[in-house]
Formats: C-alpha cells, structure tokens, sequence
C-alpha cells in the first residue's frame, strides 16, 4: 500500500482488480499500513499489472455455510451435501466468485484427516490446493490454511449448482464428524 488505508479498508471486504486487463475478485484477507493480503484469485502487483483495485461493502457478499453432523470420515463422494444430508442447492442470486472457503469438524482420529474441495456447476473444483484435491482438514477446530482459487472455476451463475467434494479418505478415519463448511462467495460488479 502506498498510504496508510486501515481507516477505510477493513477485513473481509469484497474486494475487485483488473490484471492484464481482466477483472478478478476476492476479499481481503488482512491490511496493515502498507500490505494489504488478498483471499481469492491470484493479487499480483509486478510490472504494472494491477490497473484497478476497487473495494465494496458488505452487502456485495455472500455466505453459504453447509453442515453435516454424525460420521462423514470414510464416505468418498463428489456430491457430501447430497450423498449425507440429502440436501441439494442450486445458486439463485446474480454471478458471483467462490474467493475463499473453510471447514472445521470435531475427529479424535489418529489417521490421516478427509481432504474437501468445493464442486460448483457439478463438475468444478474450485480449489487447486494438492492437485486439486483441495484441502485436508485438521484433527482440531482452526481455521484453514490459504485456498488456491481456480480463476477459470471460481464464478457462479443462477441454477448452478454448489456442494463439498470430499476428495481423500482414509478407511480409518471414521470419527471425522459434523463437519461445517463456510463459503464466501463476492456477487460481480
């Protein structure tokens, strides 16, 4: 940051860039008086990339948060909210961006923990974190480590569908549990 902007730039905000001449989204992650950290796609600064960077209030975002209580550890399955709620959704507002998304359950397993990755449009990882298996969840309840956001996967449209792909398994995992998984989608401009 070239001023000090903590005043008026604050966490979470929705937040849209143009590089190369395209525009992306995401929130901001965090601000100091000089760095300010980008969830969502890619924030690149170098060689005059970044042409515009522009900031929106709250209402210009969207959480969606899913939940699936009892055992969920062992079940290999691109559609979680279907196959163990019996819950289907389909996107019913304007275009938007998946920029960032966390889970947390409660497992006392010693095995290696699920990993998930978000599905839009009923074939689209969103994360590209390990190969796009997304990200492993951990044996307590913290906060995720940063997604790598597919910029070509990201937007979603009305009537697309949205769910959890939980793409890694162990056969020992079977006290993963009530698991919540936290979207923040940022609505276009």
């Amino acid at each position: 940051m070239n001023t000090n902007q903590t005043s008026v730039i604050f966490p979470n905000m929705p937040v849209r860039y143009k590089l190369s001449g395209t525009y992306y989204y995401g929130r901001v992650k965090t601000i100091t008086s000089n760095l300010l950290t980008i969830q969502g796609a890619p924030l690149t600064t170098g060689a005059g990339n970044l042409t515009e960077l522009a900031f929106a209030s709250s209402n210009m975002a969207v959480t969606m948060i899913f939940t699936a209580s009892g055992s969920y550890g062992t079940m290999l399955s691109t559609q979680l909210m279907r196959d163990v709620m019996k819950f289907r959704t389909n996107w019913q507002l304007p275009t938007a961006y998946l920029v960032y998304f966390n889970a947390v359950h409660e497992t006392n397993a010693t095995t290696t923990q699920p990993k998930i990755n978000i599905r839009l449009h009923g074939a689209d990882d969103v994360s590209s974190n390990d190969s796009s298996l997304g990200i492993q969840l951990s044996t307590s309840l913290v906060e995720n480590p940063d997604i790598a956001i597919n910029t070509a996967k990201y937007n979603i449209g009305p009537g697309d569908s949205v769910d959890v792909n939980l793409t890694a398994v162990d056969a020992g995992a079977t006290n993963a549990a009530n698991l919540t998984v936290t979207l923040y989608f940022v609505l276009s401009a």
